[in-house]
């Protein structure tokens, strides 16, 4: 299992490093900032939404109780 993840984390350096990488879930976009930014992004403290290419809509499900601490806000255009 240790050895899957660090597989994974060496593709998505591999992966962000070239020009055209664009993460497409919540995990790849934590992983993308963190990586850039060495932030402490995680999915307990990190909010994701989709913009609708359909529709200019967007919105956040956000339960009260991650008001407690630090929360992140990610769009994905």
């Amino acid at each position: 299992m240790m050895q899957m993840l660090k597989s994974k984390k060496a593709k998505l350096k591999e992966a962000y490093f070239n020009e055209s990488y664009k993460p497409n879930t919540k995990q790849e976009c934590i992983a993308a900032i963190n990586l850039k930014y060495k932030a402490g992004l995680s999915s307990i403290n990190t909010s994701y939404s989709n913009i609708n290419k359909s529709k200019n809509v967007w919105w956040f499900s956000i339960a009260t109780s991650k008001f407690q601490g630090p929360v992140n806000l990610l769009l994905k255009i």
